[in-house]
């Protein structure tokens, strides 16, 4: 009924994870971001029939999300899932030329580039120390690798910028444990 400036997409797996989900729901919600989040199979991006050999098929259930996405006037269109995330920009947009009616990012990036520019204020002061758990990539998958990377990077940048955490780096899992 209204145009938003961002939409949340968490694409169509969200089953498996439902719980953090609601987590950066909650973290747009207190930025007070004008946003719809969007979920589920309507949502799918087509990575799992393209990444089965069905190409036709995920080229037309990928235009119908794009469809659906910009069916909301968002000027941007924040990736929750990394899967979706890299389709979007390694398929969609390169092997296909898509060109989308949005711009696209993901939720790391996304909330790192708020904090860069002020605009993430933090309430409390978070007493305590903490590593962060990543991934690296599988080998020969550069995208994956790529994305993994920047994760890595911003999500190290947001815990660097939370008063009161001592925080000790990233702590990389082999790629043999990535899915």
């Amino acid at each position: 009924d209204r145009a938003y400036d961002i939409v949340l997409y968490l694409g169509c797996n969200i089953l498996r994870t439902p719980d953090v989900a609601a987590d950066v729901v909650a973290v747009f919600r207190a930025l007070n971001l004008d946003f719809i989040a969007v979920a589920g199979v309507q949502f799918c991006c087509g990575v799992t029939w393209d990444r089965s050999g069905d190409v036709i098929k995920g080229q037309s259930v990928t235009d119908l999300t794009i469809k659906r996405l910009a069916s909301y006037g968002a000027k941007v269109v924040v990736h929750w899932c990394p899967s979706c995330d890299v389709h979007f920009s390694d398929v969609v947009a390169d092997r296909d030329a898509k060109v989308l009616p949005f711009e696209v990012t993901n939720a790391p990036a996304f909330l790192a580039g708020l904090s860069r520019r002020g605009l993430v204020t933090w309430r409390n002061a978070v007493a305590g120390r903490m590593a962060l758990h990543c991934h690296t990539g599988r080998d020969g998958h550069a995208a994956g690798q790529r994305r993994a990377r920047a994760d890595q990077e911003n999500v190290s940048y947001l815990l660097s910028q939370i008063a009161g955490l001592q925080f000790l780096g990233a702590v990389r899992a082999p790629g043999e444990f990535d899915y």
